[in-house]
């Protein structure tokens, strides 16, 4: 049976001002990373972002990082296996055909 990604979000660092109204209810979008680093110390795998508008992110404003995810130990070893075939693919662009 699959485990759930895990998330923990400190609501102290929500921005307020990034929410919004909807049908049936108020809303918060929240971005999911991959740490660059891999696996923290705490065992997360990846960082909680609060989205902010278009408007705001072409002016620069970037939303707090509000929490971290944990992915389960099996699916971990999923994604680093499916990212080593990725990145093992040849180059197939017009630049690395010898003809």
């Amino acid at each position: 049976m699959p485990r759930p990604i895990t998330l923990k979000i400190d609501v102290s660092k929500i921005d307020k001002t990034h929410l919004y109204k909807g049908a049936k209810g108020t809303y918060l979008d929240v971005a999911i990373w991959p740490n660059k680093d891999g696996v923290g110390q705490y065992g997360d795998t990846h960082y909680a972002v609060q989205q902010v508008s278009k408007e705001n992110r072409d002016a620069g404003v970037r939303g707090p990082i509000i929490g971290n995810a944990t992915m389960p130990p099996d699916e971990q070893a999923q994604h680093r296996v499916a990212k080593a075939a990725k990145s093992t693919e040849p180059d197939l662009s017009d630049d690395q055909i010898p003809f």
